[in-house]
């Protein structure tokens, strides 16, 4: 497979690509689309920002997220708090 990323782009693959030795392919077109964002601020219970805390998102819990990979779209919070999460599919 060939796969393709890009700031704020969700990742996008095409293949299976089959290459013979000393072959060139061309031709491959791997569209990206623009993700979705959150963002967001982590407090404690007495509302103080917590710096460095993980944060993760994932799409809507169906068999396909159960197999997600939950260290392709986590960030950690700034010192202030704030987080920000970019190029997250729908749901």
């Amino acid at each position: 497979d060939v796969a393709a990323s890009g700031q704020g782009m969700i990742r996008a693959e095409h293949g299976p690509v089959e290459i013979a030795r000393e072959q060139v392919v061309d031709g491959i077109t791997i569209r990206l689309t623009r993700g979705e964002v959150i963002e967001g601020q982590v407090v404690n219970p007495k509302g103080e920002p917590v710096a460095g805390a993980t944060i993760y998102a994932r799409p809507e819990r169906n068999e396909a997220s159960e197999r997600f990979d939950w260290y392709r779209n986590r960030t950690e919070s700034t010192a202030d708090g704030h987080f920000h999460l970019a190029a997250l599919e729908r749901g």
